[in-house]
């Protein structure tokens, strides 16, 4: 039984910590009077996008048919054949 060989770990260096983040500095969208208005406008736009698809949902429910939904359950026409 032969072994296999194996290459040799090596160790790996630390990374350098993150610095540290400067006083009076936020990553807050609402901390300035633009990201404000950002904010305030994507949320404008989802409840739009919301609206929109809830309202393409209804209209899809409702262009279901008696006819489309009886489809699933029709049974074949043909006849068996009949034994020799």
């Amino acid at each position: 039984m032969s072994r296999r060989q194996v290459q040799k770990v090596m160790p790996i260096s630390a990374t350098a910590s993150s610095p540290p983040v400067a006083v009076g500095q936020t990553n807050s969208i609402f901390s300035d009077p633009d990201g404000r208005w950002v904010a305030k406008r994507q949320g404008e736009i989802n409840e739009a996008f919301e609206k929109r698809m809830r309202l393409q949902s209804d209209q899809d429910t409702d262009l279901a048919t008696p006819a489309d939904e009886g489809a699933q359950n029709v049974e074949p026409l043909e006849k068996p054949a009949a034994k020799l």
